[in-house]
């Protein structure tokens, strides 16, 4: 519903007591716009993916927003904006060590006097362009400490619906006509209050859709797999919850979660592995939560016996412990028994690619001389791309890749090894510099490394202390059994690449200071602010593992010093 009526045209809004009711009667229209809905869901996303937006809304307790929707919801986002005062503290005892988020917070005094709710009404009501409105006059009276996200299917579609927590039933009614109001006569947003709730649809269809679900099926905090879910994990600042019904909403829209562009042709079709990933999907939980100076996002799910878990299947923890200590970089992945013909089926599968089962095999053959066994052999267990410290940014910029200590890392058969690494390098062209070798090998006792830089690859193949670093293990916890690490130490990465793009704005504005209004990309201001927020990072790690009962489970941390 867009607007309260205006009483001089007979016309009075119903206002719903808490405790129950129906959605406004509204006539429609088909000249409507759809503002406050799309406004709530951008501030809702914004609060998952941004360091500074994510600061305004927390989580204490998975089930709270969930009672509001339909036990059909795909997918869930709970927050509050008045989490325990130790878990509010240790967030923004964190957050304030970014000066742009202390900016955007007002984290300069108390902290336990930052009031989360009215940031995000402020938000809220800047999105909106509600200039005539204030959080005092208009909000803080009705708005409670807990908002909630959710798609819905609704019709053929999964639609948006939003729940908010109120402390008065009419108080809430009339605020949020004020909003709805403010947003313009094309705003066709419904909403109605039940108990300490209000549901805010996009239209009073889905509203009354939506209210009749929750009577028929149950809510989603009754639900028996959001419940196994939201069990498996401690409660965070935010919790995400995919139901297994998302498996199959990620097939039926790949072109868009690919990001596909129907002008450029036909839609594609999702390989017949992801197929069976998605069926076999059984639901997934994810808590965000800050704990001792860092921001970890831990997850849980299971894809049932999908094939994806078998050929990840191997020891990437061991292969990534065992590197030098000064890495700065790690892309590292488990191989199981056969993953070589899990991949190539992955490729073969795909509609689009046009393929015959076998192809990829016989185009290896032909082309570089070796097959699946054969690349198999030589990755064994596991397979990590492994980045030293000592990264020169002029020598990034100069393109001289011979003397970046980067290496490929396997602990396969060192003869394997090198019969890839002489296959691959005819295809090297251009690359490959007279007098380099970028495909080099070194063989240690218990690893294989193939990269450009002797030393940095010897180093790398006689093995280090990594899982020892106290940095590494901040972010990577407990390195036993996992089938993928990423570890990145974010003091040499940030440096790396700020160093590589001032580089490039000094060749920039060297190459076009002879033309009239040009400049560089960056100046130098923004350069040293982006440093400046930078600079309390300390280490950032993912990594991923699977329980004995078959499900999958990870976990993302960021350190700060």
């Amino acid at each position: 519903m867009s607007q309260t009526p205006d009483p001089q045209d007979g016309v009075q809004p119903e206002f719903l007591e808490q405790g129950g009711g129906r959605p406004l009667d509204r006539e429609s229209s088909g000249r409507r716009r759809r503002v406050l809905v799309p406004v709530l869901a951008g501030l809702g996303l914004a609060a998952v993916g941004g360091a500074a937006f994510g600061a305004w809304w927390f989580l204490d307790d998975g089930a709270q927003a969930a009672e509001a929707f339909p036990a059909s919801a795909v997918g869930y986002v709970g927050l509050t904006l008045d989490p325990s005062g130790s878990q509010k503290l240790e967030a923004l005892r964190t957050l304030e060590k970014f000066p742009w988020v202390a900016e955007e917070l007002g984290l300069d005094g108390d902290l336990g006097d930052v009031d989360l709710r009215e940031t995000l009404a402020q938000a809220l009501l800047e999105e909106a362009d509600c200039e005539g409105l204030s959080y005092t006059d208009d909000l803080e009276s009705w708005l409670g400490d807990r908002i909630g996200l959710a798609a819905v299917a609704l019709g053929d579609e999964p639609q948006p619906l939003f729940a908010l927590e109120v402390r008065d039933g009419d108080a809430a009614m009339e605020g949020m006509a004020a909003v709805t109001e403010c947003a313009g006569e094309g705003d066709s947003t419904a909403y109605a209050v039940d108990g300490d709730w209000m549901l805010v649809a996009e239209t009073e269809e889905n509203l009354q859709r939506a209210r009749e679900l929750v009577e028929d099926e149950g809510t989603l905090a009754d639900d028996e797999d959001f419940q196994r879910w939201t069990g498996e994990l401690d409660a965070g600042l935010v919790t995400l919850y995919a139901a297994p019904g998302a498996g199959a909403l990620v097939v039926d829209h790949w072109d868009e979660v690919m990001g596909f562009d129907p002008g450029l042709g036909a839609p594609s079709e999702p390989p017949a592995e992801v197929v069976e990933a998605a069926e076999e999907f059984e639901g997934g939980i994810a808590q965000v939560r800050f704990d001792d100076g860092g921001l970890e996002l831990e997850l849980a799910g299971s894809m049932g016996e999908s094939q994806l878990l078998t050929a990840l299947d191997g020891d990437a923890g061991a292969l990534t412990e065992a590197l030098p200590e000064d890495t700065a970089l790690v892309y590292a992945y488990g191989l199981g028994e056969g993953w070589t013909d899990w991949f190539a089926g992955l490729i073969e599968s795909d509609p689009t690619a046009g393929l015959e089962p076998g192809d990829v095999e016989r185009a290896l053959q032909e082309t570089v001389g070796l097959g699946l066994d054969d690349i198999e052999e030589a990755t064994g267990d596991a397979l990590a791309l492994a980045v030293g410290s000592d990264v020169d940014a002029d020598v990034l910029f100069r393109g001289d890749l011979g003397s970046v200590p980067i290496a490929l890392v396997m602990d396969g058969d060192a003869q394997a090894v090198q019969a890839l690494a002489d296959a691959l390098v005819p295809f090297l062209g251009p690359f490959q510099a007279p007098g380099a070798d970028l495909l080099g090998v070194s063989a240690g006792e218990d690893a294989v490394a193939v990269g450009p830089d002797a030393g940095w690859r010897d180093e790398v193949a006689e093995g280090g202390g990594l899982g020892d670093s106290e940095r590494f293990r901040d972010v990577v916890p407990d390195n036993d059994g996992l089938i993928s690490v990423t570890y990145a130490d974010i003091d040499v990465v940030s440096d790396v690449v700020i160093s590589f793009m001032e580089a490039l704005e000094e060749a920039f504005s060297a190459g076009f200071s002879e033309l009239p209004g040009t400049g560089s990309p960056q100046d130098g201001g923004e350069m040293d602010e982006i440093r400046e927020n930078l600079e309390p990072l300390a280490a950032l790690g993912s990594s991923s593992w699977i329980e004995a009962d078959g499900s999958l489970r990870g976990l993302l941390r960021i350190s700060t010093d």
